[in-house]
C-alpha cells in the first residue's frame, strides 16, 4: 500500500516531536496500551491541554486520524493546513 503525505510526516516527525515534548514538558509513559493493538480504536481525550491530540499522536504506533469541528478552519493558515496534511 502506498503511503500518504501524512503518514510519511508521522513517520518522519514523531521522533523529533516525542523529543520535544520529553524535554520541554518531561512526559514519561509509565505504560501504553496502544503499543502492539492489532485492529482500529476508538481514542477519547479529554483535552487538559492544548497539546492533548500531539501527546497521543506522538505515543501512538500509527497515525491517529482525528475529527475536527469547523472551529478548526476559522483562519486561512489553520485551514490550508489541514487539507494539505489530510
Amino acid at each position: 500500500m502506498k503511503q500518504k503525505l501524512p503518514d510519511i510526516l508521522h513517520i518522519l516527525l514523531r521522533p523529533i516531536v516525542k523529543l520535544y515534548l520529553r524535554l520541554k514538558f518531561n512526559i514519561k509513559i509509565g505504560s501504553n496500551e496502544l503499543q502492539g493493538s492489532k485492529g482500529p480504536f476508538f481514542l477519547i481525550g479529554h483535552h487538559v491541554t492544548a497539546f492533548d491530540a500531539v501527546i497521543a499522536g506522538a505515543y501512538s504506533p500509527r497515525m491517529i486520524r482525528f475529527i475536527a469541528g469547523d472551529a478548526n478552519y476559522d483562519n486561512k493558515f489553520k485551514k490550508f493546513t489541514f487539507n494539505k496534511l489530510g
